[in-house]
């Protein structure tokens, strides 16, 4: 594939409806349920992730490289778009640090513009 084709695959990935439902958690934490997440090509990557944790609490994500980790946090971010499920947020500031730094999916406009 192209770079050209392959810019233009992601851009129709992102224009396709997805189905990660995200809101406002009552009890407070961040509550993951049966969320499953793909890469922007449709290959599965991650499969019912559930888990939740109150505010105040820590959780300790591990695996292999490439496992989905930096995946996961991205959809509970609400800056990946590609799976299904449920992601239930704290209302208020929630923040994580990755590992690299993050480019968001768009043209170089909404890039710049990004949030």
């Amino acid at each position: 594939m192209t770079f050209e084709d392959r810019l233009l695959a992601i851009q129709e990935s992102v224009r396709a409806p997805q189905s990660i439902c995200d809101s406002a958690s009552r009890r407070g934490g961040v509550a993951v349920d049966q969320l499953d997440l793909d890469l922007p090509d449709g290959t599965p990557l991650l499969r019912g992730v559930t888990f939740s944790v109150d505010r105040g609490d820590a959780l300790l994500i591990i695996g292999p490289s490439g496992s989905g980790k930096s995946t996961l946090l991205r959809a509970i971010a609400g800056i990946w778009p590609f799976g299904r499920g449920r992601i239930r947020l704290d209302k208020g500031q929630i923040a994580f640090v990755p590992q690299q730094p993050y480019l968001p999916l768009g043209t170089l406009a909404e890039v710049l513009l990004y949030p």
